[in-house]
């Protein structure tokens, strides 16, 4: 009985630091806040996060694409913009989850999507979600993701309109 006892106190043992190992994981958003915080040690690049909204509503499976879309925009922003600062919108409504990548950097009208983009683009649609890219010379770079929580949609080739039965 003593011997069974302790092999059963130990496999409560263990299993208690496993949940506490498996709660140590940073949240989302703690995720995001250390990614800019290293960013700005690294690059010296300052940035800002606004939540709005709950971020629990974002699913397990979006958090990564949006975590790489984040880190890639802020790489960009220092590496062709030249920005010094840079701000990060995130908004989850039960819907939606939009992203808002803006820096203050040089801006491109005409940019030419590069390899950066192109996997922003990618990752985005790979969860039924979108990117576009809005710049004006001299007034920096913007990011713009969005993913639906409600409605998934996939376009390939040219998308036309239906006509309403009425």
């Amino acid at each position: 009985c003593e011997a069974l006892s302790r092999e059963a106190l130990e496999e409560i043992r263990l299993s208690v630091r496993t949940l506490q190992a498996e709660n140590s994981q940073p949240s989302f958003v703690e995720t995001l806040k250390q990614l800019t915080e290293d960013f700005y040690q690294n690059a010296r690049v300052a940035s800002e996060i606004a939540l709005n909204g709950d971020p629990s509503l974002i699913p397990l499976s979006l958090q990564p694409a949006i975590t790489r879309t984040v880190e890639e925009a802020l790489t960009n922003a220092k590496r062709h913009g030249g920005a010094t600062r840079c701000s990060i919108q995130l908004t989850c409504e039960p819907e939606k989850i939009s992203v808002i990548i803006e820096d203050d950097g040089k801006g491109n009208p005409e940019m030419e999507v590069g390899f950066g983009l192109l996997n922003m683009k990618k990752r985005a649609a790979e969860h039924g979600g979108t990117v576009r890219f809005e710049s004006e010379r001299s007034k920096g770079f913007k990011v713009i993701a969005e993913f639906s929580l409600a409605i998934k949609k996939w376009s390939f080739g040219p998308v036309q309109q239906k006509e309403s039965l009425s």
